[in-house]
């Protein structure tokens, strides 16, 4: 069950947008989707060196209500406190219709 107490963080669900400009290519941006409140919990926290570059990879679990992101994919990401975590999986509790955690990614 959700304790609706502990979604105490605003989230931003951002989906990825293409735009033409004009002379047959295009552009891709990020527009909001919607916003919603939830509990945010550390899920990990790594580092990966690739070549000669570390990458800090961070995962979290995005808490909320069905209701209040049943729209979001894997397509779309997280905006939380000017750090953008990529949409891994929308996993639907107990397939209640009720909370949805959502696992996100990010990279630094």
């Amino acid at each position: 069950m959700l304790d609706t107490g502990k979604m105490n963080r605003e989230i931003v669900i951002q989906r990825k947008t293409s735009t033409q400009d004009g002379e047959g290519g295009s552009s891709d941006t990020w527009a909001t989707l919607y916003s919603c409140w939830c509990e945010i919990k550390p899920f990990s926290a790594q580092t990966l060196v690739k070549g000669q570059n570390v990458i800090y990879e961070t995962k979290k679990i995005f808490k909320t209500r069905y209701e209040e992101a049943p729209l979001a994919s894997t397509d779309d990401r997280i905006l939380y406190n000017s750090n953008y975590y990529d949409i891994q999986s929308i996993i639907n509790v107990d397939e209640g219709d009720h909370t949805l955690h959502i696992y996100g990614v990010s990279t630094d």
